[in-house]
């Protein structure tokens, strides 16, 4: 019996161990362990006492009793039976308990999942929509809805979009904003809206349907003829010849009248010809459905991929008159102007179906927004290229070859690479190994006319996780994924300052050149994770190597900053900086895409 009782002591203390010290350190334990914590208590402590009064009434009867064998019959015991006691105590409060656990795993379930433009409404348990990430409490009587942003379609709301602008940020037959009015009999209209995009293909721009026609009242662009093209009813007109320029704002109105028939288009200022629209003589009458981003075929859908919008769009108005050539002036140059009676930017009613964004609009500080960019062809700016000349070269051959990776201050210097190879590269290092959003910015001079890469971040799981090819058409890889941007003034021979910016929470990846911003596109929403390997020069086709002489960059390049963060290029006029701070910041090339030749 000793001996065997002994074992089986052990056994079992050394099996509840855990359990002793999960309950001195987080005092909660699942109904199992605490029936084992039962069931181990009678066990180790009736045998342990047993053995041990049995050792001391007959010591002459075990051969091995020693001192230290008669302590650890009766004083270990007696410690495991007060540690044992202890396994009671979760037992007693489990209830208290299962409501702490349920809290704390719905604070860290939540959390993840609240930002600037997710709300949190509590529903009861009956009645939830399958489009909310559901936690049912201890309770059994509530749970929290929190909507995903991407997976959202929004309810109608009257909502003030001044200074905020519809992103389609990726070419779908879905993605559309549905607007709505109360009013259904248009005897005339004018439609005014500023839209930007670098689509070289045919795009619908503002659609109103009504039951009996699908084209009521559509501005659509034919690209093959370089035409606008608004419907009215059954028929259309031309107006060709337009200066309409990709990666760029256009402020286009249009209107009609059924008494006349007449619709004429006004184009960044311009008034355009008046022209007759066969079949439009009688006023419209139905129930309208307006949609931004897509065209529609049918009442409400029929949408077409190749129709739909990409690029941004803002400042919607619509009037149920005719507008007076004053105002439309008004509009164009955005001073104050009698805001629509029929579609209020500033009260706007509408609905969000699929991935649309609403964002702010991209503002420039100190300085007309329409002012050309010449950051590198002033004097100044021409006495600081003679002088970067003038500084000691570092060629990249001392920088592979023979110098160790550490800091180095390069104000005033740049990096050249004086031939196409397959080998010479820049090898810049960080410690950072998780990105949700990001910005690169870079100046760079070459002649080249083919596709080259300017800047390579690869992780182990991607080896264009952060990537930009440079040449009339240029594009951004994202973990992968590439998007193509067109149109952009892209010039050998002369300096260009790039950024690009991605962020994972929209998605949406943006590149600017020369101060002029691209229409910003979807591409992925997927962190940027892993230890992370830079590279300036070449293109990597594997993590760190692979390079491909084609895809090499020859030219010189300087002043190359990264930002974990996507707020670079999206300022608003209230974060507008004075000339100290501007000043400072342009000196470390915190706001290069901000400022103009007279500043910084």
């Amino acid at each position: 019996m000793g001996i065997l009782g002994f074992a089986l002591f052990i056994l079992l203390g050394i099996t509840s161990l855990p359990s002793v010290s999960n309950a001195l350190s987080w005092r909660e334990f699942s109904f199992i362990q605490c029936k084992l914590g039962y069931v181990t208590l009678f066990l180790c402590t009736f045998h342990a006492y047993l053995y041990g009064w049995d050792k001391f009434l007959r010591p002459s009867t075990y051969k091995w009793y020693t001192a230290p064998g008669y302590l650890l019959a009766l004083v270990v015991p007696t410690v495991v039976l007060v540690l044992k006691l202890l396994l009671l105590l979760p037992c007693v409060d489990h209830r208290l308990m299962r409501i702490r656990r349920a809290g704390s795993a719905l604070q860290s379930k939540i959390s993840p999942h609240i930002n600037y433009s997710s709300s949190i409404i509590r529903f009861k348990k009956t009645g939830v929509s399958s489009g909310c990430f559901t936690y049912i409490t201890s309770f059994q009587d509530e749970v929290l809805c929190v909507p995903h942003v991407s997976d959202l379609n929004t309810a109608a709301v009257i909502q003030d979009l001044s200074g905020k602008v519809f992103t389609f940020p990726q070419q779908t037959n879905s993605a559309h904003v549905k607007i709505t009015t109360p009013k259904n009999n248009f005897a005339a209209l004018t439609v005014c809206h500023r839209s930007f995009t670098d689509l070289k293909r045919d795009h619908g721009i503002f659609s109103m349907a009504l039951p009996s026609s699908a084209n009521e009242f559509l501005l659509f662009y034919r690209n093959g003829v370089n035409a606008m093209e608004p419907h009215v009813k059954t028929d259309k007109v031309a107006y060709t010849g337009l200066d309409y320029k990709l990666n760029q704002w256009h402020s286009i109105c249009t209107t009609w009248e059924s008494s006349s028939g007449v619709v004429q288009l006004w184009f960044n200022g311009q008034p355009l010809t008046r022209k007759y629209v066969p079949n439009s003589q009688s006023a419209m009458s139905g129930t309208p459905i307006i949609v931004l981003g897509q065209e529609q075929d049918s009442h409400g859908g029929g949408f077409d991929i190749n129709q739909s919008f990409v690029g941004m769009m803002t400042d919607v108005h619509m009037w149920d008159y005719m507008l007076s050539p004053c105002e439309i002036q008004k509009y164009m140059s955005e001073t104050s102007f009698t805001p629509g009676n029929v579609l209020n930017w500033a009260a706007l009613d509408f609905v969000i179906n699929g991935r649309v964004l609403i964002e702010n609009k991209q503002m420039y500080c100190g300085f007309n927004s329409h002012r050309t960019f010449k950051l590198l062809m002033n004097k100044e700016k021409e006495r600081e290229i003679r002088l970067k000349m003038a500084q000691v070269y570092i060629f990249l051959s001392l920088l592979l070859g023979m110098s160790a990776a550490l800091p180095q201050d390069m104000s005033g210097k740049m990096l050249i690479f004086p031939q196409e190879t397959n080998t010479a590269h820049v090898r810049i290092t960080t410690s950072r190994q998780n990105l949700g959003a990001v910005t690169v910015c870079l100046r760079y001079f070459t002649d080249l006319v083919r596709a080259f890469s300017v800047f390579s971040l690869a992780t182990p799981s991607f080896t264009n996780d952060f990537t930009f090819f440079m040449n009339a058409n240029s594009q951004i890889l994202v973990r992968d994924i590439g998007i193509t941007f067109k149109g952009l003034d892209y010039q050998i021979n002369r300096w260009q300052s790039i950024c690009a910016t991605w962020d994972a929470a929209s998605g949406v990846v943006q590149l600017w050149v020369n101060g002029k911003p691209s229409a910003m596109k979807f591409v992925t929403n997927s962190n940027i994770s892993g230890p992370m390997i830079i590279v300036i020069g070449q293109d990597q086709d594997s993590y760190g190597g692979r390079f491909e002489a084609a895809q090499s960059f020859v030219g010189m390049m300087t002043d190359v900053h990264m930002w974990i963060m996507f707020s670079l290029p999206v300022i608003s006029k209230s974060t507008c900086l004075k000339p100290a701070s501007l000043q400072q910041m342009c000196s470390t090339g915190q706001l290069w895409t901000l400022r103009s030749t007279d500043e910084c």
